[in-house]
């Protein structure tokens, strides 16, 4: 029973986190407020502070997300069969 508690969890926390994603990057930091999120993700306010302790919490989690994301795309870029030069220009569109 647990495990599965932990997987719905996860699962909203993950739902917050693209709700937040797309308003901040739509509305910008300042413009997007805790219920804009909470309506998006489909969750109460007090799931979010639940998952986080408040809006800057989100942003945090949200641009490590991004970082993470980015890392994993580039070692892939790395680790591929392409020339140096494709390697550089694949790496360089993924940070644009």
């Amino acid at each position: 029973m647990g495990k599965v508690k932990k997987n719905q969890g996860e699962n909203t926390r993950g739902k917050i986190l693209a709700a937040a994603t797309k308003l901040i990057c739509e509305n910008g930091y300042s413009n997007t407020t805790l219920e804009e999120i909470a309506k998006q993700a489909r969750t109460g306010k007090s799931t979010i502070f639940y998952h986080f302790k408040n809006k800057e919490e989100i942003l945090s989690a949200v641009m490590e997300q991004s970082v993470l994301e980015i890392n994993k795309t580039i070692r892939e870029i790395t680790n591929s069969n392409l020339t140096p030069e494709e390697k550089l220009k694949d790496a360089l569109n993924n940070h644009l």
